[in-house]
């Protein structure tokens, strides 16, 4: 295959993008990367065209050719015949004969697979031991989640730095943990933080809810928990992804009439995996719950969910950038200035997380549609209706309630 990359470069793509791959899975990869080059090249030669010869030429009735439209074949009146006349033939062998010479004096780099091809293919293309689970491609970005930046730096050193910074972990002797637990209130970005970390780690994601791998059947969860696990560390390195883990991991004291033998087997399975992890296997456990008090306490302690991070509701700072990520692109008044709207709107929504924030910029657009539905720009008096109609979701209560969970 022929392609214009370096030693370096086709390094880099084994490295970070095949993951998991068998010699299979890369061949399809590649296969993969050469068509994504072809529609390039193809998409690309279709822009020259308007450019070249061919510039203005269209199909006319009949499926006959037309240039700029003025042109047209006469059907069957005096001198024509239904035929090309000479002249006209005579050029059209000349253009062929013009595009023919160009194309094979064309670099063969033209014809090449490129990098960019091969991160085309990388989205179409999975390892065959992902191919029996509903695996997720997050493409969320750090930038997509405003504030938090303290929780991103965390993550960022449990999940990126064993790959990118592996070198200087090892000098100093220092090991990744095993698992990390996002709790909090509802709405507060947990799945979106665990997304961007797969997107930006580049690693194999694996998500599911815990309440999926319960099942009615006499062994069976347990089965699906060994599987899971399997299947990650055979596409190592990769994120496991419990989401509402709630659901699967309760504490064992606490769980009572004909479920609790089912649940208290899936825990212990579910220990039993987490202790098996190793930095050798290079798996990675990430859950999210707004419920941590329900968890087994056997699953918090370290060597298992080593670090327990609390991801609050969003600051001003933070809700000033949430604000303007739920505006861009919106067609604002011209008597509104985005940036002091986003201003004014975070420091009239203390204690709404980050999905009241989107529900607020959601309501607005909808009550300019309710008042115009020809409207075409949202103004300060619709974001006050829609603050007026959003509450915030998170009650002194429940914020009272996290805090003495992370003072233990």
């Amino acid at each position: 295959m022929a392609h214009a990359l370096t030693p370096e470069a086709v390094h880099v793509i084994a490295s970070s993008a095949t993951h998991g791959f068998v010699g299979a899975d890369i061949s399809a990869l590649c296969s993969e990367a050469a068509v994504a080059a072809l529609r390039r090249i193809v998409g690309e030669k279709e822009g020259w065209g308007g450019e070249g010869r061919g510039e203005g030429r269209e199909v006319g009735k009949g499926g006959e050719e037309t240039e700029g439209g003025d042109r047209e074949h006469k059907g069957t009146g005096e001198g024509s015949g239904g035929d090309v006349e000479e002249g006209e033939l005579a050029s059209t062998q000349e253009e062929c004969s013009s595009n023919t010479s160009a194309a094979a004096a064309a670099p063969s780099l033209l014809l090449a697979v490129i990098r960019e091809d091969f991160e085309v293919a990388r989205r179409i293309i999975r390892p065959s031991a992902l191919r029996e689970v509903a695996v997720e491609v997050p493409t969320v970005r750090w930038s997509d989640i405003g504030g938090l930046e303290g929780i991103k730096q965390r993550l960022k050193e449990a999940v990126e730095w064993p790959y990118t910074r592996a070198e200087e972990m090892r000098a100093i002797g220092a090991t990744p943990p095993r698992g990390l637990l996002l709790y909090g209130p509802p709405g507060c970005s947990k799945t979106l933080l665990a997304k961007a970390v797969a997107t930006e780690a580049r690693l194999n994601f694996l998500a599911v809810k815990g309440p999926e791998l319960l099942s009615k059947w006499v062994g069976e969860s347990e089965r699906a928990v060994r599987t899971l696990f399997s299947r990650a560390k055979n596409v190592a390195p990769a994120i496991v992804f419990f989401d509402e883990i709630d659901g699967l991991a309760v504490a064992r004291s606490k769980g009572g009439g004909a479920s609790g033998g089912v649940g208290d087997r899936v825990m212990t399975q579910l220990l039993l995996e987490m202790d098996a992890l190793t930095p050798s296997t290079q798996v990675t456990v990430i859950a999210a719950t707004n419920r941590p008090d329900l968890l087994d306490r056997a699953l918090l302690r370290p060597g298992r969910f080593d670090r327990l991070l609390f991801v609050p509701p969003p600051d001003l700072a933070a809700r000033e950038k949430i604000f303007a990520l739920c505006l861009r692109g919106t067609p604002l008044e011209a008597d509104v200035d985005a940036c002091q709207l986003s201003c004014q709107l975070a420091a009239r929504s203390e204690g709404y997380t980050g999905a009241d924030i989107t529900a607020i910029c959601r309501e607005a657009k909808l009550a300019a549609l309710e008042e115009d539905l020809t409207a075409a720009c949202v103004g300060m008096r619709h974001f006050d209706k829609a603050l007026g109609t959003v509450k915030k979701s998170v009650s002194p209560l429940e914020s009272a309630f996290y805090a003495n969970f992370q003072r233990g």
